[in-house]
């Protein structure tokens, strides 16, 4: 997901973060466990809670919550995710929303963090948190060393604060989405960021992914990190002018498309060439030309299936969606079952992004949650509604 950036406060109080952890004074390393060693696989526990999950999308990453009531999560929302069938939630988290004036650790958003986190897991969910920076600041990471070693600071702070929850139950991921221009640089950064972590959280699970926006293709480019405790992280929207219909970010086209079908072929667009803007024509029939169907994505998803086995290490599709703004529902839910289906059966585990915005399972405010009945029949969840008004919930953490 692109999303838009902060000012240059959040890169200040990233800075001043840098600066602290290397002037700060010597101090005696806090207790840890042994490090692992490259051998070290992610534990049974985390990969079985990979499984399915949902993103917690635009809570804590865009600074300091301006829509708490609608994206903040409460403890209905937690039962309601476990019950829908799902095993973990993905949280991206901008250091901004979390850090005080002096760029450190603010007690009342790190206690609403970690209070969370706490409540996910009580529902028997993994939670995997994932560092979700401004791109202007990503740019910064790849060409300067104090933007690199602000960063590690932030996660020093924040995993040696909350590595005290089991392994089982919270994961680490550097960064989402990199934006960096080539696979080496990428992964440079991945090592060395990982390297920082594992100094503090020597038996958290990590999450790393490719270089760009982190799709298939990054991944394939991908040379995994010399740690075995990593889960190997992509992206996917194939095609994006469907996926993205009406999407205010990212490529301007988008604002301007609507109506395009799944599947695709020159049949099915050619009846909707007159519902779409003049504009936007040639796109819905290069969009037919292309033919997107449900063994067009299995191939697509077969080839970070095979990197996997290649590498034999774990993969992850950590986001896929379709945005609802200007597609049918008939159109979404097609799409998404037939990515959650070419998933499973490659044995990819897969988190949908997201789950109250606005590519979401549900809508409205906390408290008052709809959900979208389409879309959670398509990735193959349990209607929640009996277990959550009145019915018999029985199906356990």
């Amino acid at each position: 997901m692109k999303l838009r950036g902060l000012g240059g406060l959040a890169l200040l109080l990233l800075a001043v973060i840098g600066g602290w952890w290397l002037l700060r004074p010597a101090a005696p390393p806090p207790p840890e466990a042994p490090a692992p060693t490259p051998k070290t696989a992610p534990p049974a526990a985390v990969l079985k809670a990979l499984a399915r999950g949902v993103n917690l999308s635009n809570w804590l990453q865009q600074g300091p919550p301006k829509e708490a009531a609608r994206y903040a999560p409460d403890a209905a929302d937690w039962q309601r995710i476990r019950v829908l069938g799902l095993t973990h939630v993905r949280l991206p988290v901008d250091p901004a929303a979390l850090l005080d004036d002096r760029g450190m650790l603010a007690q009342a958003p790190y206690g609403e963090l970690r209070a969370a986190i706490e409540a996910a897991n009580a529902e028997g969910l993994l939670v995997v948190l994932a560092m979700q920076l401004p791109p202007e600041h990503k740019t910064g990471l790849a060409e300067r060393e104090t933007d690199r070693v602000s960063l590690a600071g932030t996660w020093r702070a924040l995993a040696t604060a909350l590595r005290d929850l089991p392994p089982q139950h919270l994961a680490f991921e550097p960064l989402n989405e990199p934006e960096t221009g080539d696979a080496a640089t990428s992964r440079a950064l991945m090592t060395y960021l990982a390297g920082e972590l594992r100094e503090v959280a020597p038996r958290h699970t990590l999450v790393i992914s490719g270089h760009g926006y982190s799709d298939r293709d990054a991944l394939e480019a991908l040379t995994p990190i010399a740690d075995g405790n990593v889960v190997y992280a992509f992206h996917f929207y194939e095609p994006h002018n469907f996926t993205h219909q009406g999407a205010t970010w990212g490529d301007p086209a988008w604002r301007t498309l609507r109506n395009f079908p799944y599947p695709s072929s020159p049949e099915s667009v050619a009846a909707r060439l007159g519902s779409v803007p003049p504009n936007a024509r040639e796109l819905l029939q290069w969009h037919g030309e292309q033919g997107w169907n449900r063994e067009r994505i299995g191939h697509e998803l077969e080839r970070a299936a095979a990197w996997g086995r290649k590498h034999q290490v774990p993969v992850w599709c950590s986001e896929f969606g379709v945005l609802k703004k200007q597609v049918a529902a008939a159109d979404r839910a097609a799409w998404l079952r037939d990515v959650r289906e070419a998933l499973e059966a490659r044995g990819i585990a897969w988190t949908h992004w997201d789950y109250a915005g606005p590519f979401g399972i549900v809508s409205g405010l906390r408290g008052k949650r709809v959900e979208d009945k389409k879309a959670i029949e398509a990735l193959g969840l349990r209607d929640p509604s009996p277990r959550l008004r009145g019915g018999r919930d029985d199906t356990g953490p």
